[in-house]
């Protein structure tokens, strides 16, 4: 089927629509570039496919549509692969790493793909949000600090349109990332853009790192340390 849809495609999208159908595994991405080949709209893939979404200080922030210049599990799990090699090579005798997330539409989806990267590469990781639970922002970089880790992301297009998501990254010092990181970062991120064996399950990394003990379940320590005068148990 999907080779069929490929021979309507111009040629100056066939290869990067090409490859998405190679990495993605996300079935409404898939459906979603599906369907606008159906419709011949080459101008809205252009948009999506002419050009790859660039990291910069604030990490990632753009709508949640499939396209390799968009927000999407695909594009977030290139990003983690690329950050968690580069802050590997940083930190080889630290690898641990926090990841939160908000309550935007994807947003857990996002995180779940971001910590598996991060499980694959090593890391032992600080998960924000157990159950349904949701987080603030600034318990990422905090629990970057608090718990010594060297990176910390969290999910979140703060008050960007509801439609947007974002990829917010914290260094080691609980800061967000500055040149010449970013730069490095978004080198790292081209040279890692091939899915890992394994990340698309993202459940089943999660599920048997917890069981390992390398992935830890932290909000409500977090929230304590956090709020040191307003905690109730």
């Amino acid at each position: 089927m999907l080779q069929g849809i490929l021979e309507t495609v111009p040629s100056d999208l066939k290869d990067p629509i090409s490859l998405w159908f190679k990495q993605d595994r996300n079935p409404k991405t898939i459906e979603e570039v599906t369907a606008l080949c159906k419709k011949s709209d080459w101008n809205e893939l252009h948009k999506r496919f002419d050009s790859r979404i660039q990291f910069g200080t604030a990490g990632l922030r753009s709508q949640m549509q499939a396209g390799f210049s968009r927000m999407n599990t695909l594009v977030v799990i290139q990003a983690s692969q690329g950050l968690a090699t580069y802050v590997r090579q940083q930190f080889p005798d630290n690898l641990v790493a926090v990841v939160g997330h908000d309550h935007r539409f994807h947003s857990k989806e996002f995180a779940r793909a971001t910590a598996a990267a991060f499980l694959l590469k090593g890391f032992k990781v600080h998960y924000l949000n157990p159950d349904h639970e949701f987080v603030h922002t600034p318990l990422v970089p905090f629990a970057v600090d608090k718990l010594k880790a060297s990176v910390g992301v969290m999910i979140t297009a703060s008050h960007n349109p509801k439609m947007d998501n974002g990829y917010k990254v914290y260094y080691s010092n609980g800061c967000q990332i500055i040149p010449p990181h970013d730069h490095a970062i978004s080198d790292s991120i081209d040279a890692n853009l091939e899915p890992w064996a394994n990340v698309w399950d993202f459940d089943d990394v999660l599920n048997k790192a917890l069981k390992q003990g390398k992935l830890m379940y932290s909000r409500e320590e977090m929230l304590k340390s956090f709020f040191p005068n307003c905690w109730i148990s």
